[in-house]
């Protein structure tokens, strides 16, 4: 298969996955008030998605190093499609939380072995800039997904997002079953899910590295989540502004993918990553400083999306290849640290909130992504490009 084609379809996967996983976020309001549930209790619709995607990825991540990645693909598109479309006719919170919960199985179904799929087909001297274009697709739904969720709620209705973003989502499933190739380089019937597990952290490098991003995703979003309530309680801005403020970040995360997906193929993984890692530190520790200046502060948030993108692609690319024969299986758990890390933080954050506020927050997670470039340190990990190795 053409390798542009390739990575088109699996940049739609990823931007679908992205769009579904934040549309919900500023519908929590319209949710509440026409399904009939303390707005209070909405939060749980976005934690119900993260958790199942968290515990359910390294479940997947094995079987498609075992069955291929095509045949997880097709199935984890199908089941997230239907889970996002059915959404719609949600009539209680229950009914709702069960949805968004059949939805992230789905997405961990998907995007581990998407990862995995441009490791096992793009050479190392393009995988970053491939894997940055994978990673960006979530930038552009961060770009795309709040505008679009506000927007068509108000002049239709909130069932529409999900019922189009499912509809899409399943017309994507055949096209992935035309296009996709049916054989993968990682893919061993000999591997059971058990061995798979057992051999993956038979590498003392591996746990350190899934710890990295475990630390690097509860530094982005235990400071990120709370950013709607961080521009309300301090600037009093509308639903419509921060919905432009949370645009210009997508566009921000979405320009660091890129960038980083090239320096990475041209510096080496780590060093890049190293790198955002020190700037989103400063950033994370910045905003909770800018109450008194609003501009500043979305300059600043522009610029730690960027920096947190170019990291992101770093980062999943490095994943990628820590051991090809097991890329699958290191995915799905690198995904399971994405997702039990947000939560975590989430949960964290929310009772800093109440006790020393966005100043310790922010000094908490800049803790956090402090923490990486030093776990980075003692990982001796080859990257291979352009015949090249760096460690």
């Amino acid at each position: 298969m053409n390798h542009n084609k390739l990575i088109f379809v699996l940049t739609c996967c990823s931007f679908l996955v992205g769009i579904d996983a934040l549309i919900i976020a500023p519908l929590i309001p319209i949710l509440s008030n026409q399904v009939g549930f303390p707005i209070e209790s909405g939060g749980l619709l976005v934690t119900s998605y993260a958790l199942f995607y968290g515990l359910a990825a390294p479940l997947f991540g094995p079987l498609s190093d075992r069955i291929g990645r095509k045949k997880m693909i097709i199935a984890g598109l199908a089941l997230f499609g239907l889970g996002t479309a059915f959404t719609a006719i949600g009539s209680s919170l229950y009914e709702l939380l069960l949805l968004r919960s059949i939805a992230g199985i789905g997405g961990a179904m998907v995007m581990p072995s998407v990862f995995a799929l441009i490791g096992d087909t793009i050479s190392s001297e393009l995988r970053g800039r491939a894997m940055g274009r994978i990673t960006g697709a979530m930038g552009a739904a961060n770009l795309l997904g709040i505008p679009l969720g506000l927007f068509l709620t108000e002049i239709v209705s909130w069932k529409v997002s999900f019922l189009l973003v499912g509809g899409i989502t399943l017309a994507l499933t055949y096209i992935a079953w035309l296009f996709l190739p049916i054989g993968t380089q990682s893919m061993n019937h000999n591997f059971t899910v058990g061995k798979s597990v057992a051999l993956l952290f038979s590498n003392r490098s591996i746990p350190f590295a899934l710890l990295s991003t475990f630390l690097w995703w509860a530094a982005f979003q235990g400071l990120f989540a709370n950013m709607g309530i961080f521009y309300t309680v301090n600037f009093g801005v509308s639903a419509a502004v921060l919905g432009i403020i949370f645009s210009i970040a997508g566009l921000g995360n979405f320009l660091g993918n890129r960038f980083g997906g090239i320096m990475s193929d041209r510096f080496g993984r780590k060093r890049i990553l190293m790198i955002a890692c020190l700037c989103c530190a400063v950033f994370i520790v910045s905003i909770p400083f800018m109450t008194p200046w609003f501009y500043a502060a979305v300059v600043l948030q522009f610029i730690w999306a960027f920096a947190t993108g170019v990291g992101q692609s770093s980062l999943t690319t490095f994943m990628s290849e820590l051991n090809p024969a097991l890329r699958g299986t290191v995915l799905a758990f690198n995904s399971s640290a994405t997702y039990l890390g947000m939560t975590f933080s989430t949960a964290l954050a929310s009772g800093l909130l109440h006790t020393g506020g966005f100043y310790t927050v922010g000094l908490i997670c800049g803790f956090f992504v402090l923490l990486v470039p030093m776990i980075l340190q003692f990982l001796h990990v080859k990257e291979a490009d352009s015949g090249k190795s760096r460690t």
